[in-house]
């Protein structure tokens, strides 16, 4: 009978137990959805205001810090690309722009998830922001609106010259301020422009007379290498027809991606440039390489004393051993005299095969 009253203050314990955890489980969530004082309370207002304004959202040329707790190789900065996309781990790409840290903290987690269980991810984002100065190449990228696009350098007078737009100050200000000046000229030929203002030398926008390399890994019979037409295009012996001017390296690079997945499996491309300017100095040196040795023929010219020899085929007569006299003059028995001081010997052959 005692066992019996026993296990019944037992099972009635344990009830109450239970009883009283699931209640507090209740008001305790009900807390945490309605904080006391929630609509009233202007501190907490004001906290929600400030959690707000310190989310800024993540642009492109920011520096975004990744800090994986524990795990050196997979904490690195990186800087997000003119396509808003960050390159996270090889052949790892994330679409960054208009994400705020947090956001970009639960997509980086959840994409190492395969590799690190549980992963503590930390984002610090650095907003950076250049001064244009005098002889920086201002690369101005307007999305969606290849047309537009351009590198320009900024002239001794802190002016850039800008398609149709004419010259614009630039000068000492911010590449936000250069950014708004530029959308403001555009909204008169473009609705809404979104324009990307770098100084970053990646960033160059290419343009017909450059020429354009691309390199496919693995996979050698996709190389090409072209200048840029005057239509701003290249032409691919598979791919056919690619518009590249008005684009970064980084952007031609997606565009040959994408054109060759239904060849490759996961293609891995580079594409590196070389400037019209720098071509057109190649070209004068090789020029000038080739034209050297003729120059020194033409620059050697004929002086007293110098001895020629006369060959002309299959006419051994004419053959014959000169001497450039005191007069300047060389004599030959069957031809006579020719002036030869101060020619060059293509001069002097010239002149003898008029009498000939």
């Amino acid at each position: 009978m005692s066992k019996n009253k026993n296990l019944r203050k037992s099972i009635f314990k344990l009830v109450s137990i239970t009883f009283l955890l699931s209640i507090s489980f209740i008001l305790f969530t009900i807390i945490q959805a309605f904080p006391a004082n929630a609509q009233t309370n202007p501190d907490y207002q004001k906290k929600g205001q400030e959690e707000n304004i310190e989310e800024t959202k993540i642009g492109i040329g920011d520096e975004v810090t990744i800090i994986v707790k524990g795990y050196d190789d997979f904490s690195k900065t990186v800087k997000v690309d003119n396509n808003g996309r960050l390159q996270y781990l090889p052949m790892i790409f994330l679409d960054a722009e208009g994400l705020t840290p947090s956001q970009l903290k639960s997509k980086i987690e959840y994409t190492i998830q395969p590799y690190i269980s549980s992963p503590e991810v930390d984002i610090s984002v650095k907003k950076v922001e250049s001064i244009a100065k005098i002889g920086d190449m201002l690369n101005i990228i307007v999305k969606g609106y290849e047309d537009y696009s351009q590198t320009v350098e900024i002239q001794k007078d802190g002016r850039i010259n800008y398609l149709n737009f004419g010259e614009i100050q630039v000068g000492g200000l911010k590449t936000s301020e250069i950014k708004k000046i530029i959308e403001d000229k555009l909204k008169k030929v473009i609705p809404n422009p979104e324009v990307t203002i770098s100084t970053n030398p990646e960033d160059y926008i290419l343009k017909p007379g450059d020429l354009v390399s691309l390199n496919v890994i693995d996979n050698p019979k996709y190389d090409y290498r072209s200048k840029i037409g005057k239509n701003g295009k290249i032409i691919h012996p598979i791919l056919g027809e690619l518009k590249v001017s008005g684009k970064t390296a980084s952007m031609i690079r997606e565009q040959v991606v994408e054109l060759l997945k239904p060849y490759i499996v996961n293609p891995n491309v580079n594409v590196s440039f070389e400037k019209e300017v720098a071509i057109a100095e190649e070209v004068k040196e090789l020029e000038e390489k080739k034209e050297a040795p003729k120059l020194e023929e033409k620059e050697f010219l004929i002086n007293y004393g110098d001895l020629l020899s006369m060959i002309v085929k299959d006419h051994n007569e004419y053959n014959f051993d000169m001497v450039v006299q005191p007069d300047g003059r060389i004599s030959h028995p069957l031809l006579g005299e020719f002036q030869a001081y101060g020619f060059t010997k293509s001069q002097i052959a010239q002149n003898i095969a008029l009498k000939l």
